[in-house]
């Protein structure tokens, strides 16, 4: 599930702050909840990286479909 591997994501290296974890639930795991469709993005071959582009290793991106809402989401979790 989604929520799982952005959770698991969030708190590789512990716990997050009270008020960090109650942000990713307002707007983050209640956006993923609420979407009709989901979808990670795959990795970018590496020829589309820019020169930094090798830097930032540890990410996803997820476009979230809310149908009823008429939103979409895109989101990047990253370690920078």
């Amino acid at each position: 599930m989604a929520i799982d591997v952005v959770h698991s994501w969030a708190n590789q290296h512990g716990d997050i702050p009270k008020s960090l974890a109650s942000r990713l639930r307002q707007e983050i795991y209640t956006p993923i909840r609420k979407a009709t469709s989901r979808y990670l993005l795959g990795q970018l071959p590496e020829n589309a990286f820019h020169d930094y582009g090798p830097i930032h290793i540890d990410y996803q991106e997820r476009v979230l479909i809310d149908r009823p809402g008429a939103t979409l989401t895109l989101f990047v979790a990253a370690d920078d």
